[in-house]
């Protein structure tokens, strides 16, 4: 991925769930994996570039989002099954080993539930085909030009990004 000219770009290691049919806003965490068709891995790319000082920018800002890669989806796993795979991320020399997915993201089913009411407030739903990213099971970790990162998600192959 190219991030010439980036202020300050930063990996998220991320887990995707793939939607399989329009959700309701007023979805209730027993019901959430019903509207689940995959879950995977996710690789975000994001530039910080500003002081994250104001919530009206930051969100103007698409939260500095710029890009992203997707793992293969996998359709015999729903959120909860999400929740206690192993992640390993490996930056340059130092790699992290993920026990608990949860630990920053909070409940995978609630951050679902969230996202599901918080989607009409922007004119849709949350519908068949639609990806999200539910947060970082990583802290944010900067990288620069000829960084290689690699995210393995239970018994996938990595997911790997170099930057250019």
């Amino acid at each position: 991925m190219n991030v010439e000219g980036w202020t300050k770009p930063v990996i998220e290691a991320e887990i995707a769930c793939w939607i399989s049919r329009e959700m309701p806003a007023d979805v209730t965490v027993d019901q959430v994996d019903d509207y689940v068709a995959a879950v995977g891995p996710a690789l975000e790319v994001a530039d910080v570039d500003h002081v994250p000082e104001d919530p009206e920018r930051i969100l103007a800002g698409n939260i500095f989002h710029r890009g992203y890669v997707l793992g293969a989806p996998h359709v015999d796993l729903g959120l909860r099954d999400a929740a206690v795979l192993t992640a390993t991320f490996s930056h340059g020399h130092e790699n992290f080993t993920v026990l608990e997915p949860e630990e920053l993201t909070g409940h995978l089913p609630d951050v679902l539930v969230r996202a599901a009411s918080l989607a009409p407030l922007l004119g849709r739903h949350l519908s068949t085909g639609d990806v999200i990213l539910m947060g970082s099971i990583i802290a944010p970790r900067p990288v620069a030009f000829g960084d290689e990162v690699a995210f393995r998600w239970g018994d996938d192959p990595p997911l790997r990004l170099r930057f250019t």
